[in-house]
């Protein structure tokens, strides 16, 4: 059996001819719709010629909440695996709740539909036999309710779909939040150790890796895009960013406690520029380089790359991965200045990860901010410096410790 040919329409890999073939599914063709959700069926229904698999279908669907799957029964057995996230099975005029890792099967002529529910998107892997084209749409109440029901009984597609809202090609908006946008299974990463060396000459070194990775790939964090914690760089800083609700892309500061020197590069959009109070405009393709002591800002449509490092000097990152969540609400109650708020929500990222550097340093912060300068404050801060060094120096020039810069407990947390 020869490997079937694969092709990109516009939204990922679909098989062209018969045979076997692998495919990741962030790399397979996907068909979405604003009500019904997303689905990669990994075959080519519509193609010229269709080729489709003969003996079952099999997909991944994605439903963010409130989508819905419309309610049927057909002559064929199902398995329906949830793989992430929540949705509400509607089986037999029932309700119940799925989670990650539920499993449900349908044996022949079991009413059922699908619910996105919960606060992000639902991941469910599909399978049916194909054994007969038996398939019916009861009118139902409690599918009704949810947008999911057909008006009348019927036992006809056509009908049945007549008013629904049709599949598009092309990716699910909802793409970098689901499980396999934080994965590489399209960058590549080579070992050449593994590889006969050229002329006869010895490899570089033992392991030396490289990596490709599209920024649509990399997972967003609201409006930031780590490139720096995907791609695992630890000798600089590069990160992505898009505009926030007020258009700001880039933050006004300096960085003249740091000495870090900046690079900016507008990827796509357009972005206008603010440095030392000359304004400029920057459409995709600029470079805007900014010296340490230098005040900028950014605003547009557009999506802006960052470099930064200090001269001379060892980069020292900080990497939120799973602590992010925290991070952002954390720091959104910061930006409003609710100090409270934002130690509650830092205390309870360290029950789960209490030697994380940049959380027991926003600790320090936060309490001080909230007029908690007990002992426990200066606690966090000594450890902050001790998991990264160079929160001993920043602490030093942060203006969140104004009002402790003179307690002795300060310059002793920082030893």
């Amino acid at each position: 059996m020869p490997e079937a040919q694969l092709e990109d329409f516009g939204s990922g890999l679909a098989p062209v001819t018969q045979g076997w073939f692998v495919v990741n599914v962030r790399d397979a063709e996907w068909w979405s719709s604003a009500s019904r959700g997303a689905r990669c069926a990994f075959e080519s229904e519509y193609g010229d010629p269709p080729v489709e698999f003969a003996q079952f279908g099999i997909n991944v669907t994605v439903l963010e909440p409130g989508q819905t799957v419309l309610y049927h029964a057909e002559s064929n057995q199902e398995a329906f695996l949830v793989l992430s996230g929540e949705c509400a099975l509607l089986v037999e005029d029932e309700e119940r709740r799925l989670m990650a890792w539920d499993f449900f099967h349908s044996s022949p002529w079991t009413e059922h539909a699908f619910v996105g529910a919960g606060e992000g998107p639902c991941v469910i892997l599909m399978v049916g036999s194909r054994s007969g084209p038996g398939v019916h749409y009861p009118a139902s109440q409690l599918a009704a309710r949810y947008g999911a029901s057909v008006a009348e009984d019927t036992s006809d597609w056509r009908q049945a779909y007549a008013t629904v809202e049709r599949f598009r090609r092309e990716r699910p908006p909802n793409w970098a939040r689901l499980p396999w946008a934080a994965m590489r299974s399209t960058a590549v990463t080579i070992d050449d150790s593994q590889r006969p060396a050229l002329d006869g000459g010895d490899p570089m070194n033992d392991k030396p890796k490289w990596q490709v990775a599209r920024l649509d790939d990399i997972e967003r964090r609201g409006r930031d895009i780590p490139v720096r914690e995907h791609l695992g760089i630890h000798a600089f800083g590069i990160n992505a960013y898009t505009p926030g609700e007020d258009g700001t892309l880039i933050s006004e500061h300096d960085e003249s406690g740091s000495g870090q020197e900046e690079l900016y590069i507008v990827l796509d959009g357009k972005a206008t520029f603010e440095v030392d109070g000359e304004a400029f405009d920057a459409p995709a393709g600029t470079f805007v380089s900014v010296r340490p002591e230098s005040r900028r800002k950014a605003t547009g449509d557009g999506t802006v790359l960052a470099l930064g490092a200090t001269p001379g000097e060892a980069y020292q990152g900080v990497d939120w991965g799973e602590a992010w969540p925290f991070h952002r609400d954390s720091m959104t109650a910061y930006g409003e200045e609710r100090y409270a708020d934002a130690l509650e929500a830092v205390s309870a990222a360290l029950e789960h990860m209490p030697d994380h550097a940049g959380l027991n340093y926003n600790y320090a912060c936060f309490a001080t901010l909230a007029g908690e300068t007990g002992d426990e404050t200066f606690a966090h801060l000594r450890r902050s410096v001790e998991l990264l060094p160079r929160f001993r120096e920043d602490a030093r020039r942060d203006d969140d410790f104004a009002a402790v810069r003179d307690d002795p407990r300060f310059e002793e947390a920082l030893r």
